[in-house]
């Protein structure tokens, strides 16, 4: 397949399976799962709705934060372009 469809189709799968998360950890909220506090459904759960609130959070403004910070911090756009600023490679 082409680069180009994985591009134009990756958004859309994040947002999917970030809607998906979302829906588990509010659908094992209402059956009570998390309501006990106790179990491995209730961390499951929990953590399942809190990575998807992170998710979401990161897909629609957080990684311009990100982004922003890194640049702010390192002087570098990129990760990589970080991670070797740190090691001392500057390019």
């Amino acid at each position: 397949m082409d680069k180009s469809f994985w591009t134009a189709i990756q958004p859309i799968a994040a947002q999917g399976a970030r809607d998906g998360l979302r829906l588990i950890g509010a659908s094992l909220l209402t059956h009570g799962a998390i309501a006990n506090g106790a179990g491995v459904e209730a961390f499951v759960g929990a953590g399942m709705t809190l990575a998807g609130l992170f998710w979401g959070w990161f897909t629609t403004s957080g990684y311009l934060e990100v982004g922003g910070l890194l640049k702010k911090v390192t002087g570098k756009t990129t990760m990589a372009a970080a991670v070797d600023s740190a090691k001392g490679i500057v390019k």
